[in-house]
């Protein structure tokens, strides 16, 4: 999917706050704690992930599958802790569950804002499949 001169400003603040988000996951456990060593395992991975996601993403025109597996992440993230067990009702797991929620939604976000803009042929028209009757 491209992204076009309207789209872009969406794409970007999402892709750096997405980003910012996973750089948090990656040093929150040492800042704010987790909730269990393998929450605290899984978010320095997604965070990673994340991150190299997100460049993608702002970096280049044709990436919404990077928004799909940020989001993919995000969800991951909401339920870690009660996949593994480790869900202690505390700060540290809200923390967790918060940010895997922004995450997911700020990606939704970038791909129905890619979505949204119909995609252009070569020569400057729109494609049929995507033009509206009227």
């Amino acid at each position: 999917m491209s992204i076009d001169k309207q789209t872009r400003p969406v794409v970007s603040a999402s892709s750096v706050a997405v980003a910012l988000l996973g750089l948090w996951l990656i040093i929150a456990p040492w800042i704010l704690g987790a909730p269990g060593p393998r929450v605290a395992t899984s978010g320095i991975i997604c965070g990673g992930l994340i991150l190299v996601c997100s460049a993608i993403r702002f970096s280049y025109r044709r990436t919404s599958a990077m928004s799909w597996i940020n989001a993919l992440l995000g969800a991951w993230t909401i339920g870690a802790a009660s996949v593994f067990g480790e869900n202690s009702g505390t700060v540290q797991t809200w923390n967790y569950t918060i940010v895997g929620i922004v995450i997911a939604g700020l990606e939704t976000l970038s791909l129905s804002s890619s979505a949204m803009r119909p995609h252009k042929t070569s020569g400057g028209r729109m494609s049929a499949r995507n033009s509206t009757r009227h």
